[in-house]
């Protein structure tokens, strides 16, 4: 069964106001499996029955079932309350029981209903991650390898297989239709309020594709054609959704542009080529949520990847307010993507996003990795990255640059960049 509550002193019935009507729920306070406060009910859903089957007119409209559900605990009474519709929430909290096992885990989400984020069918992206929701079920827990779509109105390819209004998607192989985490019995959903500005994410779009190609992806209301990479190309398996391209040789993605820090498309046409000259810049910068970062860098015909692990709900919340976030993936890495090239000096070695020295006015890195031939990061004058600049060439935004005393020689390389999220 599924569960939502409000703020108040203790867990008890109280009298909640939907316009002129007052209705009786079951408000759950104190730390029970989802951070302490008051947590309203929206539903109660009991998997051995098709209430609220995943077509069912339920998930799409405004009507009430079984009000009487909604005066009690975490028993097998189904309920769907006018919480569902009227709302608004920063947190859901979604539980599962199992017999006598109950647990719950947190999807840290704004939105001014859950009908808001559920009744229009669309696929909006969570990034809790396989495990997290592995733990919903415990020990019986088991989940595909593949696809791995997670959040709200999540459904593969092909519609006739599992789907879940909100869970994730697998699959045994990579790109094909998914199957489900099913969920036993009883599961239960809550919200948690209050919220000041809703928020939609767009789907985190080719988890589940079959092939690399175009596909047309839906940002609010905007249809837009991404091509989607698909197999392994350098950055483990899995479905890639491009974010960015950078050519190092223009100023268009200098460290200091404005694409950086606002929600603004580039070149839309540039995001339905592959991993060529085309620069662009997509609503997947602001608009996907993800777990991993592919990031790959051109020098000629030799194209490399490297694999950045990092959860964050956008690109853009990761790097516009410009505060430094660190990485580790350690200097031979960064090196890597350079290949024979490559030439690092030894100290600071200051990599992630945002990375700059005290001096503004040297090398910096929207991603990437700056150093120092001197035992500090005060005067670097080395980086290697994405959206760089500063001496001793500003007119460098992606690539390497590489003086004062570094491993393997001066170097002064423009590359063609990549950002992918998956």
């Amino acid at each position: 069964m599924l569960s939502f509550v409000v703020s108040s002193r203790r867990s008890k019935v109280y009298p909640l106001v939907f316009g002129s009507q007052k209705i009786p729920v079951y408000c759950h306070m104190g730390n029970f499996g989802c951070d302490s406060g008051g947590w309203t009910l929206a539903m109660k859903i009991n998997g051995a029955k098709r209430t609220f089957h995943y077509n069912s007119h339920f998930c799409s409209d405004r009507n009430v079932y079984h009000l009487g559900g909604g005066r009690t605990g975490f028993n097998l009474q189904e309920t769907k309350l006018p919480t569902y519709w009227n709302t608004p929430f920063s947190k859901i909290c979604l539980g599962i029981k199992i017999g006598h096992q109950l647990r719950f885990i947190v999807i840290n989400r704004h939105a001014n209903s859950l009908y808001s984020l559920i009744a229009d069918g669309k696929y909006r992206a969570t990034a809790l991650g396989r495990n997290t929701w592995k733990t919903l079920i415990g020990s019986q827990a088991s989940l595909q390898p593949n696809c791995n779509k997670e959040g709200f109105n999540a459904v593969g390819d092909n519609h006739r297989h599992s789907k879940a209004r909100i869970g994730i998607t697998a699959n045994q192989a990579s790109g094909l239709s998914c199957a489900l985490l099913h969920f036993p019995p009883t599961a239960f959903l809550k919200v948690k309020k209050k919220l000041k500005n809703g928020r939609l994410y767009t789907e985190s779009a080719c988890g589940c594709s079959r092939r690399s190609k175009v596909y047309p992806l839906v940002f609010g209301s905007q249809k837009i054609s991404v091509y989607c990479h698909m197999g392994n190309f350098g950055c483990g398996g899995g479905g890639w959704t491009l974010a960015m391209k950078i050519n190092g040789v223009k100023r268009t993605f200098h460290y200091n542009s404005h694409f950086w820090s606002d929600r603004n498309a580039y070149h839309l046409g540039g995001g339905r080529t592959g991993f060529d000259l085309q620069e662009t810049k997509l609503p997947t910068y602001w608009n996907t949520p993800f777990s991993k970062i592919c990031l790959g860098l051109r020098i000629g015909n030799q194209l490399r990847f490297i694999v950045i692990s990092k959860r964050a709900n956008s690109l853009y919340l990761l790097i516009a307010d410009g505060k430094y976030r660190a990485t580790s993936l350690g200097r031979n890495t960064w090196k890597w993507l350079i290949g024979s090239h490559a030439s690092l000096q030894y100290n600071c070695n200051k990599e992630g996003f945002n990375a700059v020295g005290t001096s503004l006015s040297l090398s910096k890195a929207r991603i990437g990795i700056i150093s120092n031939q001197e035992n500090n990061c005060g005067s670097c004058d080395f980086r290697i990255g994405i959206g760089t600049g500063g001496q001793p060439d500003d007119s460098k935004t992606c690539g390497i640059e590489a003086t004062s005393s570094p491993d393997n020689g001066n170097k002064h390389i423009k590359a063609m960049g990549y950002i992918l999220v998956q």
